[in-house]
């Protein structure tokens, strides 16, 4: 080791291992004398174990005082720089320079970044050396977001509570100062020590951290500014490393445990104040599996999309005008692994990857919902002359697979040699998975003189469903007839039927009546209502 020490480090600090010392005098490049006030856990440190804190405390004059952009010189008194300065910065006489080339331990080139307010020397603690708290071993923050014309990011591996706001209107300036328009930085904090995990938008500057939720804004309704900031915390419940969703003007979080959903939303009486009700809590079956990733679906319906960790894919139909909120489960064959949403021009598609086994392999598909196809990693053809023998076929090697021809639906087929061969001539054609669509209602309640009917006898004596253009439905297993004989009718799709659809006496029940509604064939179905007729005796 040699000239680790310079004569200008008299004065500053000394940390190593949670160890902390004053360096009070220097004798050579190797040997300074230290002042102990925190002890230091051992006698010797490999390099890079140990760090000296502080500026140079020497005299530093700057050559030239501006414009921006330009070259000076910073002389120091004593010296004091070192090669490794080179990067960092120098706030001085209300400016500050950027260092660009390491001459000698007094000299150093810097680059103008704001202009000083004059040319002329600053005594030691008149002027910092800083350095940049993003890269290297600081790592970079982890999340951000724009919020009043400014970038805000947050969350770095070195400074976890940290929030830094750029410049206005300037999204890669991040030069601190005191202005109203300079940049920012502040410390998001509680009794404990969570690091921020997300920022979010939404009326205030909203930041989720591992512990709790705050809200960051300025003070007296004003913008925030280096001068005017105001942290609240308001809840503890604490988030994961899933990204929110912002629906309407509720942000949707995952907890930590990545079971439970929360809308964080400000309260209607008190802007200032947030809540954030569970929106799993009457389908805490559906997430318990565990949620890894979300993503939201503004348009045609309103709908936050899930993946669970073992390859479901949960759905949250979120309408807080309408006051609903309805979860559903989708699954295929196979797992998902990710959605997305991305926004065109008749409102979101909906994109998910999955994980298939093809012939064998386990293989991944990028896959488009698309609400005009009736089965899963589909793919359709046309033939203007038609055509019995249909290829391209690979991505579902060996499976079997469900068929429509001009509509109609036909025989399952296996591909084989990324082809099938279907039972006769078609113009059109869709082939994909086969999925069921199942609704399954709960026991009804009603009030009575003996207070409820769970536990009764119950005689389910009709259930009828009201559909909307539907093709085909079965109801307790029983399948309901769509199709009306006539002549030529067997060769041409069925046609949609909007309507009730019902079925006849089903019996009597211990406790427990639920209707069973599902949709077996590739077709269309919109289920509206399901209205069950039901007697109920004592039990």
């Amino acid at each position: 080791m040699s000239n680790e020490f310079m004569p200008a480090d008299v004065g500053r600090d000394i940390t190593a291992a949670g160890g902390l010392g004053t360096i009070t005098g220097y004798t050579d490049g190797e040997n300074v004398t230290v002042t102990i006030l925190s002890p230091f856990p051992a006698i010797a440190f490999d390099s890079g174990d140990w760090t000296i804190l502080g500026s140079p405390q020497a005299t530093c004059t700057p050559s030239a005082a501006d414009p921006v952009g330009s070259t000076i010189t910073l002389t120091l008194g004593t010296a004091g720089w070192r090669a490794s300065d080179v990067g960092r910065y120098v706030k001085i006489n209300g400016g500050l320079c950027r260092i660009t080339v390491h001459t000698s331990t007094t000299i150093v080139s810097a680059v103008v970044e704001a202009e000083l307010n004059a040319a002329v020397a600053a005594e030691a603690n008149a002027w910092t050396l800083e350095g940049s708290v993003w890269g290297g071993r600081f790592g970079y923050p982890r999340c951000g977001t724009l919020h009043e014309q400014r970038l805000f990011c947050a969350g770095s591996p070195a400074y976890p509570q940290t929030i830094w706001a750029s410049v206005i209107g300037e999204y890669l300036d991040f030069t601190l100062g005191s202005l109203d328009d300079e940049a920012l930085a502040f410390i998001v904090a509680n009794g404990e020590i969570n690091p921020i995990r997300h920022l979010a938008s939404i009326r205030a500057l909203i930041a989720l951290t591992s512990g709790g939720e705050f809200s960051v804004h300025g003070g007296n309704e004003k913008a925030i500014t280096p001068t005017n900031v105001q942290v609240k915390d308001q809840s503890a419940h604490g988030c994961s490393d899933v990204a929110p969703e912002r629906v309407g003007n509720e942000l949707f979080f995952l907890m930590r445990a990545l079971r439970k959903i929360r809308a964080l939303s400000s309260n209607q009486y008190d802007s200032d104040q947030y809540n954030a009700p569970d929106m799993s809590v009457l389908a805490e079956h559906i997430t318990r599996a565990g949620i890894a990733c979300m993503a939201y679906q503004q348009e045609p319906e309103s709908l936050l999309w899930c993946v669970r960790r073992d390859g479901q894919l949960p759905v949250l139909t979120a309408d807080r005008d309408q006051d609903v909120f309805a979860w559903t489960r989708q699954t295929t064959q196979g797992r998902f692994e990710r959605v997305a949403t991305v926004p065109v021009a008749d409102g979101y598609s909906v994109f998910v990857v999955t994980s298939r086994v093809i012939d064998g392999v386990t293989t991944r598909y990028i896959e488009k919902f698309d609400p005009a196809l009736n089965t899963d990693c589909a793919v359709t053809g046309t033939s203007e002359a038609g055509a019995t023998v249909w290829t391209g076929l690979d991505h579902l090697e060996g499976m079997k697979v469900r068929v429509k021809g001009d509509g109609v639906l036909l025989q399952d087929r296996v591909v084989e040699s990324g082809q099938i061969e279907i039972e006769r001539t078609a113009n059109a054609i869709e082939v994909g998975l086969d999925y069921v669509t199942t609704v399954k209602t709960l026991t009804p309640e009603l009030s009575v003189p003996a207070g409820t009917i769970q536990g009764a006898k119950l005689n389910q004596y009709r259930v009828k469903v009201r559909l909307l253009e539907t093709i085909g439905c079965t109801i307790n297993l029983e399948q309901i007839p769509f199709r009306q004989l006539g002549i030529e009718v067997l060769d041409k799709a069925p046609e949609p039927f909007s309507g009730d659809k019902d079925a006849g006496t089903l019996g009597w029940a211990d406790g427990q009546m639920s209707s069973l509604i599902q949709q077996t064939l590739p077709y269309d179905f919109h289920l509206l209502a399901v209205i069950t007729s039901f007697t109920a005796n004592e039990r």
